[in-house]
């Protein structure tokens, strides 16, 4: 099966990306971080021989942070988060066998995650990829129903839930994948270190990273990228 594999990101940009991290982080290293989170995300997918990788961002990427090697990317439109990933999914899945949008932040995400959210779109509608905030990293379809993904409420903790009602109401067959987390704030930071050191990922632009933020001179330091 043939993909259309959407890495969904905002443009890492400082005080645009990574608002909780960078309370603790600052500014300038939250979007080193972002950038560098990207970057491997996208090599991640680009590796993929089944995949057509786009890049779906909020403004046309530029020089200073896009991923290598240069592709396709979208504009991710207007609206509420839920609305911009609802039309790219439906984007996505026009132009492939199936469609996959993951996160930007996602560093390390494993191929064979990746491939079994495909694999489950031979027998069911929707892949999802839950995170341990109730969100989803991922969301794998067939068929995206207006009004699917629109106006879900972003921020609250049982937005993956809130997903499962929507589409139980559609009509549409789903499954859960394996648990894949992003980093939103210092504790989750401190865990994708501990990935990095202990080699449970690759995700080496992040991991280069993060050996130049030291969090207890963050707000006097900013790194090189």
């Amino acid at each position: 099966m043939r993909a259309c594999v959407c890495v969904f990101a905002k443009a890492p940009l400082p005080g645009q990306v990574k608002t909780r991290l960078s309370e603790s982080i600052g500014a300038a290293n939250a979007a080193a971080f972002a950038r560098a989170s990207l970057q491997d995300t996208w090599t991640q997918v680009c590796e993929l021989p089944w995949a057509r990788p786009v890049l779906a961002t909020s403004s046309p990427p530029e020089p200073g942070w896009q991923p290598r090697p240069q592709g396709e990317w979208w504009l991710q439109g207007r609206g509420d988060p839920g609305t911009r990933l609802e039309r790219v999914l439906t984007w996505a899945i026009a132009v492939g066998d199936a469609a996959l949008v993951i996160a930007g932040d996602a560093p390390g995400i494993p191929h064979s995650l990746l491939e079994d959210a495909v694999e489950s779109l031979e027998s069911c509608d929707v892949a999802l990829g839950p995170s341990g905030d109730g969100g989803f990293y991922l969301i794998g379809a067939r068929t995206c129903p207006e009004g699917l993904i629109a106006g879900l409420p972003w921020s609250r903790p049982d937005r993956l839930a809130m997903l499962r009602r929507r589409l139980m109401s559609f009509g549409l067959s789903f499954r859960l994948l394996d648990r894949w987390d992003g980093v939103d704030d210092l504790a989750d930071l401190a865990v994708l270190g501990r990935r990095l050191e202990h080699g449970g990922i690759e995700a080496p632009e992040t991991e280069r990273v993060l050996r130049e933020i030291d969090p207890r001179r963050a707000r006097k330091t900013t790194p090189t990228v």
